[in-house]
C-alpha cells in the first residue's frame, strides 16, 4: 500500500500545486474528521526531532486528504503542544472554515432569492472570501437578512443564518473556498457495512434533545392596510402519529412565517416538519470502527467502504438487534496516510429505536464477547474443550493388556496400531499423544508432580514458584521477559519499554530502539561508600526533566525544570534550567558551603554574604560593579573604565576616562567640571575661587557677603556725557535684559556712579528700562555699579541657621528655592558657558534714540 503523507507550507503560501517545504514523514496517528455541519480538523502527533517538525507551527498551512472522496484539501494549525515524551500534539481547522470565522460582513437584506444567491451575497460582501464558490440543490426562494457578522455565523451557528432559512436541515459541507449547501448532500448507495470480524468498536448513542409530538404552527403575515397579523390553526396543535409512545407530550413553536399564507399551508407543512426532521422519534447515532484495510481478510468488501463520503447513505446491518437500515454517513474519521476509514458514523437511527437502544444497553457487552479478537481466553478454552469432547463420536477405550490391565489407552480408532489421538493413563502418570499410543506426549502428567503442556488455560493460577521465560497479556500488547540475563525487560507492543536490570530501573524512548534514555538507580557517591542513596539520571544524547500536567488539558506536561547535559534541546544553553517560579525555604543558599551564600534576614533583607570580593558582570564577562573588602567601584562596560570608586579613604568620579570629581590626598572635595547646585549653597567658612598668578602661585580670592541677597551689574569701561539739545550734558544707561529679568525692579534697584573725572552729577531719572546721568560738565566721565534684589529671595535676611537636618525641618520654604524659577537651566549652559551677555549696553543710547 501506498503511503500519502501530508505536506507542509508556510503561512503566506497561496499556490498549493507542489509539496511546498515537503512532506511530514514521521507523522503519528492522522486523522482527519468531518462531523455532519461542525467538525472540518485534522489532528496528528509528531516526534520533535522528526523532519520538518521545525515547520509545525501555528498558522502555517497543510495538505492533507478530508476524506476518501475529498482529496488535497488546505488546513491551517490553530493549535501546538508542548512536548511529551518528545512528541508534540498538532491540531489544524480547514483554512476555508477559518477564513470565513475571521472575515465579517456589512449589512445584507435580500428578498426572495434562492440560497446560491445568500451565499455569494456573503461572499460578496466579505474581506477575503469573495473568490468562494457556492453550491446548493435548494430552489425554494426566501428572505435573507443578516448584519455585522462573520461569514461563518452567517452561514450558521446565528438566527436567521443560511441554515434556518433554506431547504429541512440541509447538510453543509466546507471544501478548498467552496461552500455546498444541499437538502441530502451524499449520495445514495447499497454497500452493505454488517456487524462483523472486521469491525472493531461497535457504540451507539440516543438522543432525545428537541424531541416534539405536538406543534403549534404560527406564520406571520400582511393583512389588511398592510398590517401584520399572526396566522394560526382553528385546532391549535397538529399531533404526532406517535404521540402516545411516549408517557408525556412534548410541545413546540414552528415558525413558518417565511412560507406559508394560509391555513392549509400552516397543517401542511406542519405534517411535513415531523416527516422530514423526524423529531417525533428518539433519535440516535451508530458508529462502527474498522481494521486496517491490509489486515482483513475480506479486502474487496472492505474496499467498498472507501468509496463512500460524508453524507452518502449506506446499509447497516447488526442481526443481533435486529438493525438492518439505510442511513446517511454524519461524521467520517480518515487516515489520510494510509488513505482508509478509521470510523464511520451514522445518524438519525430512528423508527424502532426506542425498543433497538434498549436492547443494545442491555446487552453491549455480548456484542464484544462475540468478536473473536476480543473474546475472553477462559470461554473460549471451555468452549474448545466442550466441543472436543462432545464431538467425540465412537472414541475406543482399551485396557491393556488384556490379561493383568496396567493401562488404559483412550484411543480415536479401536486399533491402538492405527491410533493417533491417544489419551495413555498408568500408574506413572497421564500422557496425551498425538502419534499414536507410544508417543510423544507433548502434554502430560506424571506422578512425581511433573506437567508439561504446550499452552494452559487457568482461571487462577496459585504457585509457590513459577518458572517462566516471558509473561505476555492476551491480547499480545504487553510482555514482560525473564529470559535476559540483563535484567527483566518490558515490552508495549513489541517494543522495549522499561528494564529491570538488578537496581537499576532503565527506561526507554516510545520507540523502543537503541540504548536507555534514562534510568533510577541505587548508587554511593566518591568517597561514600558507607552510604547509599537513590539517583536518577539521562543517558548521553539525552534528556531529563521534571513536569506537570497542564489544567485541563489531556497528555499536554509542562516543565518544572529540565537538565540536559548534552544540550540536546535546541531551546537549553545550559546544563539545567528552571521554568516556574521558584521559592527557597531554606536558611541560606550556598555557593560551595562556608564560601558565599544569599539568604533572607529576619527583617525580610536580601543578604549576600561573601568570603572575598563581590563583582556584578555582564554577559561578556566585563565588570560592572566590584565590591572589594575595602572598597566599592563601577565600570563603564562600554570600554571596560572605572567610573565611580570608593574606599576608606575617599572617592573619585571619572568622565570618559577623566577626573570628574575625587577627594584629594590633601583632604579636598575636588571637581574639575563646572558644578551646578540648584538649592541653596551653605557653608560655614569662606567662599573662595582661585586664582593663579605669574609670580605668587594659586592664591585665594573671597566673595563678598551680604545681609541680604543681592545682584549687581557694573561696567569697566569709561562712559561719557553728551551735550543734549537743552544745552545739559547727559548719558542714558539701558539695563541690561538678562540683568531685569533676575531682579526685582518693583523694589527698586540703587546706582553708583564712580567719577573718572572732574564735575558733578546727579541721577537724572531711573526707571525700569534705564537710568539717565547728568552733569555740569561736558567732558564728564564715570563708572557705574547696579544693585537689586535678586529674585524670588527678597525677603531673605540673615535667616537663622540650625545646622544640617535642622536646617531643612525648621525653614523648608526659606531655604528650598530654586535658583529661577522661569528659566530652564540646561547643563550644557553650566558645561560651556551661558549663552548670550551679562553685560548692558556699554556704550549706551543718545536722548535722541530714547
Amino acid at each position: 500500500m501506498v503511503k500519502k503523507y501530508p505536506c507542509i507550507y508556510t503561512s503566506t503560501t497561496k499556490a498549493f500545486n507542489n509539496n511546498g517545504e515537503g512532506t511530514l514523514i514521521d507523522i503519528i496517528n492522522p486523522k482527519s474528521t468531518v462531523e455532519r455541519n461542525t467538525i472540518y480538523e485534522f489532528t496528528f502527533d509528531y516526534p520533535v526531532y522528526g523532519k520538518r517538525a521545525e515547520l509545525l507551527e501555528e498558522l502555517n498551512l497543510i495538505k492533507t486528504d478530508m476524506t476518501a472522496i475529498i482529496k488535497d484539501q488546505i488546513y491551517i494549525i490553530y493549535n501546538v503542544s508542548k512536548p511529551i515524551r518528545g512528541v508534540i500534539s498538532i491540531k489544524c481547522m480547514l483554512k476555508t472554515l477559518w477564513d470565513l470565522l475571521t472575515d465579517d460582513i456589512g449589512e445584507i437584506n435580500l428578498t426572495n432569492v434562492t440560497c446560491s444567491n445568500a451565499l455569494n451575497e456573503i461572499f460578496n460582501k466579505s474581506q477575503k472570501c469573495k473568490s468562494f464558490l457556492s453550491e446548493s440543490n435548494i430552489t425554494h426562494t426566501a428572505n435573507f437578512n443578516k448584519e455585522f457578522t462573520n461569514c461563518k455565523s452567517a452561514i450558521q451557528g446565528s438566527q436567521g443564518s443560511i441554515l434556518d432559512n433554506f431547504g429541512h436541515g440541509p447538510d453543509i459541507l466546507y471544501t478548498n473556498n467552496k461552500v455546498s449547501v444541499n437538502q441530502d448532500g451524499g449520495k445514495d448507495t447499497d454497500i452493505l457495512i454488517a456487524w462483523g470480524k472486521n469491525i472493531t468498536e461497535f457504540t451507539e448513542s440516543k438522543d432525545s434533545l428537541g424531541l416534539a409530538t405536538r406543534i403549534r404552527p404560527f406564520s406571520k403575515i400582511q393583512g389588511e392596510n398592510e398590517k401584520e397579523i399572526t396566522l394560526t390553526l382553528p385546532e391549535i396543535y397538529i399531533d404526532s402519529e406517535y404521540i402516545n409512545n411516549y408517557p408525556e407530550i412534548y410541545t413546540k413553536e414552528l415558525d413558518l412565517s417565511s412560507s406559508a399564507t394560509t391555513i392549509e399551508d400552516l397543517r401542511n407543512q406542519t405534517k411535513a416538519h415531523f416527516k422530514n426532521t423526524k423529531c417525533d422519534i428518539v433519535g440516535g447515532n451508530i458508529k462502527l470502527s474498522f481494521v486496517e484495510l491490509a489486515k482483513t481478510k475480506n479486502y474487496a468488501a472492505m474496499s467498498a467502504v472507501q468509496t463512500l463520503n460524508i453524507y452518502d447513505y449506506a446499509i447497516v446491518r447488526v442481526y443481533k438487534y435486529n438493525i438492518d437500515i439505510k442511513e446517511k454517513i454524519v461524521k467520517t474519521e480518515y487516515d489520510p496516510v494510509l488513505g482508509e476509514y478509521i470510523s464511520l458514523e451514522f445518524g438519525d437511527i430512528r423508527g424502532n429505536a426506542s425498543n433497538l437502544f434498549n436492547d443494545i444497553d442491555n446487552d453491549l457487552n455480548s456484542i464484544k464477547k462475540e468478536q473473536e479478537n476480543n473474546k475472553d481466553f477462559i470461554s473460549k478454552a471451555i468452549d474448545n474443550a466442550t466441543d472436543i469432547i462432545t464431538g467425540n463420536k465412537g472414541g475406543n477405550v482399551v485396557l491393556y493388556p488384556k490379561d493383568k490391565p496396567q493401562e488404559i489407552y483412550i484411543m480415536d480408532t479401536d486399533d491402538v496400531n492405527t491410533a493417533k489421538q491417544v489419551l495413555r493413563i498408568n500408574k506413572s502418570g497421564i500422557g496425551f499423544s498425538s502419534n499414536g499410543v507410544n508417543g510423544y506426549f507433548a502434554t502430560a502428567w506424571t506422578l512425581d508432580g511433573g506437567f508439561v503442556a504446550d499452552f494452559i488455560n487457568a482461571g487462577l493460577l496459585n504457585a509457590s514458584l513459577l518458572k517462566t521465560g516471558s509473561i505476555k497479556n492476551i491480547n499480545g500488547t504487553l510482555e514482560i521477559n525473564l529470559e535476559s540475563e540483563s535484567g527483566i525487560m518490558t515490552k508495549a507492543h513489541g517494543k522495549n519499554a522499561i528494564n529491570l536490570a538488578s537496581t537499576n530501573l532503565e527506561f526507554f524512548d516510545w520507540d523502543g530502539k537503541g540504548s536507555p534514555v534514562g534510568l533510577f538507580y541505587t548508587a554511593h557517591l566518591e568517597g561514600t561508600d558507607n552510604v547509599a542513596g537513590l539517583s536518577s539520571g539521562h543517558n548521553t544524547g539525552k534528556y531529563l526533566s521534571l513536569t506537570y500536567q497542564r489544567e485541563g488539558v489531556e497528555n499536554t506536561y509542562g516543565q518544572y525544570i529540565l537538565f540536559d547535559k548534552n544540550k540536546v534541546v535546541p531551546s537549553s544553553n545550559v546544563p539545567i534550567t528552571i521554568y516556574e517560579e521558584t521559592d527557597f525555604r531554606g536558611n541560606q543558599l550556598w555557593f560551595n558551603y562556608g564560601v558565599n551564600a544569599i539568604y533572607n534576614s529576619q527583617g525580610n533583607n536580601l543578604v549576600i554574604k561573601v568570603l572575598n570580593d563581590y563583582l556584578i558582570a555582564d554577559n561578556s564577562g566585563n565588570n560592572r560593579i566590584v565590591n572589594k573588602k575595602d572598597s566599592f567601584a563601577c565600570y563603564d562596560t562600554n570600554n571596560s573604565k572605572i567610573y565611580f570608586r570608593a574606599s576608606t579613604s575617599g572617592f573619585s568620579f571619572w568622565l570618559n576616562g577623566q577626573d570628574a570629581f575625587y577627594t584629594s590626598t590633601t583632604g579636598n572635595l575636588v571637581s574639575k567640571m563646572p558644578l551646578f547646585v540648584e538649592n541653596s549653597l551653605t557653608v560655614t567658612g569662606n567662599k573662595n575661587c582661585v586664582q593663579k598668578t605669574d609670580s605668587y602661585g594659586s592664591r585665594l580670592y573671597y566673595s563678598v557677603e551680604d545681609c541680604e541677597s543681592y545682584l549687581t551689574d557694573r561696567t569697566i569701561h569709561t562712559l561719557k556725557v553728551e551735550e543734549t539739545s537743552t544745552g545739559t550734558f547727559e548719558r542714558v544707561v539701558l539695563l541690561d535684559p538678562i540683568f531685569k529679568e533676575s531682579v526685582n525692579l518693583e523694589l527698586d534697584y540703587a546706582v553708583e556712579i564712580l567719577k573718572q573725572g572732574w564735575g558733578d552729577y546727579r541721577i537724572k531719572e531711573q526707571t525700569k528700562d534705564y537710568f539717565i546721568v547728568e552733569s555740569d560738565r561736558k567732558d564728564f566721565t564715570f563708572k557705574y555699579v547696579i544693585t537689586a534684589k535678586r529674585r524670588g529671595f527678597e525677603d531673605q535676611r540673615n535667616n537663622e541657621f540650625f545646622g544640617h537636618s535642622e536646617l531643612y525641618k525648621s525653614e523648608p520654604n526659606k531655604i528650598n528655592h530654586r535658583l529661577n524659577e522661569e528659566v530652564n537651566i540646561k547643563e550644557s549652559e553650566f558645561v560651556n558657558g551661558p549663552k548670550g551677555s551679562n553685560k548692558v549696553n556699554e556704550e549706551g543710547d543718545n536722548i535722541g534714540d530714547k
